[in-house]
């Protein structure tokens, strides 16, 4: 059964048409016959007859229609041509509904003047012919055997369901109760009853890694793995089911010969610690992995667990465990982001995470290379934060520089202070804009960088640097060339005993030329101000003429030719003044 809506653009209503398609019956159902006919009764597609007018007459009075109903049908069968709203757009199967047209033709072939019937509106027919209880086939495009239709009719502010029995359904309080199919009602969770049936396999396979592969393989296709993935991965790691804390929970399941079954021997934490011993099971992993993708998540979360763990487990377990997670992370089994976790409170304070770290690092430097290592660190987000693997009383650079380098492990103390120092860097450019912001006197401002710079061990030269930078974003440069000179001397003048402070070295000194050097040739606009920042910077001790000369033989790179060209009357006037004070010692 369908149901089609069609709308009236004249009388604004709603008329839902149901079909129905039924089996025969002499009473309501007329079979559709190789001649179409129009609702009406009469054949379709040729004028009106004599015939048609006694076949309509014959199908009303068999139908039994109303009087009123009558009527209007036959006023519709005499000037069907002049109404205009055919049956197939009361039907909304026809196209849109037009207006009647102005000038009516002749009537029966009548030549002249003729009278023109009466106006029967398209409501007064819809009315009489929805209400009656009549049922009429109608021609459609596509052929059917045969058809019912019954109208409801509605007026345009309410739209509602029509239905056979015209009666409005009470609304029902209880819900419905929905019967789950035996294919989708879900198993009970039973960890304990997984756990019996890997235990049972891997007691019958023994230490043989080949035929614990096979049952692993094997049982894949009987038993849930999605579900009870991190109770397997229990098993193959700890030989039994973890419980919170580390511990291997012992309720079992009483076996053939009398003991319980809550642990098997066919785990990591069984195997022989040696690298050769790791590397087989580490096979056992990859494979049952590779057999069941989904498997890889899940992996990676059940370790996160169970290195929350590793305060339960013995010294030589934590050693086994750190092997193979050295192996896992080579492999690409597990990220090492995972080690972020060791990072826990109660890990750090007994120096278990930096043990377990520790032991990490050497397998790896000696199965991988240090290289690989340095960039597992990287990519761990490791080099950073190693300091915070200490515990809180013995977290001190050389307390960290004595753990790493009596294990062999001095290229990862080079890698932590070069991040530390790149984020004491970070910091202290924020406290000097800080600083700046506050209107601090120089004296405060040198005395707070000398502080830092000590604490993170950051070389003079590159706090220097690092003060040219902060200094020249301090101020909005004018974009006028002849203006800009002028601004950036008096501007840089100010800051001239903050550049002293940290030049007292010539590296320092060279550092500063060749950052200024490059600023200038970055900044168009300065590149014609960069002889008169360096001639400002020596009259203001800043810079000392042997660096000067030493840079311009030497130490130029970008804009060689152009900045070269600009200091040759400086240098010129440098070489000229150090000859005459050589010369006068002479005579003295």
């Amino acid at each position: 059964m369908s149901s089609v809506t069609c709308k009236s653009y004249d009388v604004h209503m709603r008329v839902r048409v149901l079909v129905e398609v039924g089996k025969n019956n002499n009473n309501n159902i007329i079979n559709r016959t190789s001649d179409s006919r129009d609702p009406i009764g009469r054949p379709s597609g040729r004028q009106a007859s004599t015939d048609d007018e006694a076949t309509s007459h014959e199908f009303m009075t068999s139908r039994q229609l109303p009087v009123s109903a009558i009527g209007e049908v036959r006023r519709y069968n005499k000037y069907r041509e002049h109404y205009p709203l055919l049956p197939s757009e009361v039907f909304g199967l026809g196209a849109p509904l037009s207006a009647p047209p102005k000038h009516r033709p002749p009537v029966n072939g009548r030549t002249g003047t003729s009278t023109t019937p009466p106006r029967v509106r398209r409501t007064q027919f819809l009315r009489t012919i929805i209400t009656s209880p009549v049922v009429v086939p109608f021609s459609v495009s596509r052929p059917f055997s045969i058809v019912s239709l019954r109208f409801n009719y509605i007026r345009a502010s309410t739209t509602a369901s029509c239905c056979m029995s015209q009666k409005t359904e009470k609304p029902v309080l209880s819900g419905q109760r929905i019967k789950t199919r035996k294919r989708d009602e879900k198993e009970k969770y039973d960890p304990f009853g997984f756990r019996d049936y890997i235990l049972g396999g891997l007691n019958g396979a023994g230490t043989d890694l080949e035929a614990i592969w096979k049952f692993l393989d094997q049982a894949g296709s009987k038993v849930d793995y999605r579900r009870y993935g991190e109770v397997l991965f229990d098993i193959l790691i700890a030989g039994g089911l973890l419980v919170p804390g580390g511990s291997i929970s012992q309720d079992g399941s009483i076996s053939q010969d009398g003991d319980k079954l809550w642990k098997t021997n066919a785990c990591v934490f069984e195997a022989p610690e040696d690298m050769v011993s790791m590397r087989n099971y580490e096979q056992v992993f990859i494979k049952l992995m590779r057999r069941y993708k989904y498997l890889e998540k899940m992996f990676e979360e059940e370790m996160k667990k169970i290195l929350l763990f590793i305060k339960g487990f013995s010294d030589i377990e934590r050693i086994k465990l750190a092997r193979m997670t050295t192996l896992w992370i080579s492999n690409g089994s597990i990220p090492p982001t995972v080690l972020q976790v060791l990072t826990n409170e109660h890990l750090i304070k007994d120096g278990l995470a930096l043990e377990f770290l520790i032991e990490l690092f050497v397998t790896y430097k000696q199965e991988v290379g240090n290289a690989h290592l340095l960039t597992v660190l990287k990519k761990g987000g490791l080099e950073g934060r190693l300091m915070d693997f200490l515990p809180p009383n013995k977290r001190t650079e050389e307390n960290l520089r004595a753990q790493f380098e009596e294990k062999g492990l001095s290229d990862v103390v080079k890698l932590h202070l070069a991040q530390a120092s790149q984020e004491a860097k970070r910091n202290l450019e924020i406290q000097l804009h800080d600083d700046f912001n506050d209107n601090k006197n120089m004296k405060e401002i040198i005395s707070n960088i000398k502080e830092l710079s000590s604490k993170h061990d950051i070389p003079e030269h590159e706090i220097i640097v690092l003060v040219w930078t902060v200094v020249m974003t301090q101020v909005e440069w004018n974009k006028k060339e002849e203006l800009l000179a002028d601004q950036a001397l008096k501007h840089l003048k100010q800051y001239s005993p903050l550049f002293s402070a940290f030049s007292t070295t010539a590296r320092s000194e060279l550092a500063l030329m060749l950052k200024v050097q490059e600023y200038c040739y970055e900044n168009m606009n300065f590149m014609r101000v960069f002889q008169k920042i360096i001639l400002l910077f020596y009259k203001t001790d800043v810079l000392t003429e042997e660096v000067i000369l030493k840079w311009y033989k030497e130490g130029h790179s970008k804009g060689k030719t152009t900045f070269l060209e600009q200091m040759k009357k400086f240098i010129e006037w440098l070489q000229n003044a150090e000859e005459e004070s050589e010369s006068g010692e002479d005579e003295d």
